[in-house]
């Protein structure tokens, strides 16, 4: 998975098994993400 940090200008790629950070990239000002999104669970 991949978060897109428009505040810091990096992109990170996140384990999502293990839930944390496996990379970090810094980027040009105001990185973007595009692509399919997760959006939360409407049943937790």
């Amino acid at each position: 998975m991949y978060v897109v940090n428009w505040e810091s200008n990096t992109v990170q790629q996140i384990d999502a098994a293990a839930l944390r950070v496996t990379r970090s990239v810094e980027t040009a000002d105001g990185p973007r993400g595009f692509g399919r999104f997760i959006a939360p669970s409407e049943n937790p």
